[in-house]
């Protein structure tokens, strides 16, 4: 059937991951040709936000804090200290929750820091 809706696959277990996804999140020139993604838009605090999503971490006061840490230890992502050739890190692990890493980075905040921080109760 797959075959049949011209359906290239290459990996089995991508059909079984995508079949229980309600968003998908893509960028046709950046994620499927280079593997790449990165956050473009946002909704943070009842806003959409297009223009630069990092402003609108940063400008969302008491929450700030709160979003951060929820983005840095609800993940199974992480960057690598490798870097592209436009000096961003790369992800290891899940493209879409490296983008938000990403995106916490753009913000000058360090996620293995929060990380390590948030794991780690002596270090507070």
């Amino acid at each position: 059937k797959m075959l049949a809706d011209k359906n290239l696959i290459r990996v089995l277990a991508a059909c079984e991951t995508m079949g229980n996804a309600t968003t998908i999140c893509s960028d046709k020139t950046g994620t499927l040709t280079m593997n790449r993604m990165t956050v473009v838009q946002a909704w943070f605090a009842g806003q959409l936000v297009e223009e630069k999503p990092s402003d609108a971490v940063n400008g969302l006061g008491k929450c700030r804090d709160l979003v951060m840490k929820g983005l840095c230890l609800n993940t199974t992502a992480s960057l690598s200290e490798d870097t592209h050739p436009d000096g961003t890190n790369k992800v290891i692990g899940n493209k879409t929750e490296g983008a938000l890493l990403l995106l916490l980075k753009e913000c000058g905040v360090d996620p293995s820091a929060m990380r390590y921080k948030g794991f780690n109760a002596s270090t507070d």
